[in-house]
């Protein structure tokens, strides 16, 4: 952890550790680390420290006990009941079947623990740490583009704050996610067992997206498994998931077409769509693995043959509660729950 020039470094290890204490990380009577230690890690002079540790003492925040260390004040007070936390979905709208399943769990989970919510579609026109003062918040959750920029924001702000969906941003952030590569390597081994086929595809939104990337090791790392080939043609991606597109891609443009297609929430709607509009319904052509947790993929359900869980109202749910846990001093952070997916076989579609 490195410390900038100015302000003076004994103010900003304060601030650290200030930011520490509001956001849970460090619980009423938790002990600190020694002063030698804390000055290795900044690489800073152990005065330093001890300033820093006094200014914090004169705030009240921690309690300096001789020979026995320094330690977060044990009379502060502990929450016991939530009045108001957020939900943040990043530069995303709720066209995204995942956001409005997160947005479905979250509000779910607020109404039975009693706690107000507030929610935004954020953009930059206002600050983060703004948003959260203005609604008096205890604490929120970020979904939607999330990078370490708005990790970096959300850790700013001091409040405590978990993460919905897998992103690539380490491992000391809170966060709720799914098991993605694990459950798409079972599902494809499952599925081995039930039906005889040879080839699998995938329609997906943006390669750069690193649950895509978790989605396609776990398909290629399955395939393997099994013995087939994993056949990169029969994976499409596309920004907006245009299932429509996608679909009439692994139809028209490749050679053959995969026996099976994973195909997303978002994009299932226009693969549908493609199917009936080139009388595909009652034909060879892949079967189909989504999820049906929105209402759009349950338009058309005979044509799926494994029904996946939807996540996203689980980790919606989820991460509420967990976020009040964190709050209410119940645990201590950084936390990590991560879900592995399961599914059904629809018995009336295995032509």
């Amino acid at each position: 952890m490195k410390l900038i020039t100015a302000p003076p470094k004994s103010q900003q290890i304060a601030d650290l550790i200030r930011k520490e204490i509001r956001s849970r990380r460090l619980l009423p009577g938790q002990r600190l680390e020694s002063i030698r230690a804390l000055a290795e890690k900044f690489e800073v002079g152990r005065q330093v420290v001890l300033s820093a540790f006094e200014i914090l003492v004169n705030e009240k925040l921690l309690v300096a006990e001789v020979g026995r260390g320094t330690f977060v004040n044990q009379s502060l007070p502990r929450v016991e009941s939530i009045h108001r936390i957020g939900l943040l979905i990043q530069h995303h709208n709720l066209d995204s079947v995942f956001n409005r399943n997160v947005l479905s769990g979250v509000n779910g989970a607020t109404e039975e623990l009693g706690v107000e919510l507030v929610w935004t579609l954020f953009n930059k026109s206002q600050g983060l740490a703004e948003w959260c003062n203005f609604h008096q918040l205890e604490g929120f959750l970020i979904t939607g583009s999330v990078d370490r920029r708005l990790i970096a924001e959300a850790e700013n702000t001091g409040l405590p704050f978990i993460v919905v969906g897998n992103y690539d941003i380490g491992a000391q952030v809170n966060s709720v996610e799914s098991d993605l590569a694990g459950s798409m390597e079972l599902l494809i081994e499952t599925i081995a067992e039930k039906y005889h086929y040879k080839t699998f595809g995938a329609i997906l939104s943006s390669s750069t997206l690193h649950s895509n990337r978790q989605l396609v090791a776990g398909i290629e790392s399955g395939l393997k498994h099994i013995g087939k080939p994993f056949i990169t043609d029969f994976v499409v991606h596309s920004e907006d998931e245009n299932g429509y597109d996608g679909f009439a891609f692994l139809m028209e443009k490749c050679s053959s077409y995969p026996d099976f297609v994973f195909v997303t929430e978002q994009a299932y709607p226009g693969a549908a769509k493609y199917i009936f509009k080139h009388h595909l319904a009652d034909t060879a052509r892949p079967k189909i693995i989504t999820s049906i947790s929105d209402v759009n993929t349950l338009l058309y359900p005979e044509l799926i043959t494994v029904a996946l869980n939807g996540t996203g109202r689980q980790f919606g749910f989820a991460g509420v509660r967990e976020l009040v846990r964190i709050i209410k001093g119940e645990t201590t952070p950084p936390v990590k729950l991560t879900f592995k997916t399961d599914f059904n076989f629809i018995d009336q579609q295995q032509t």
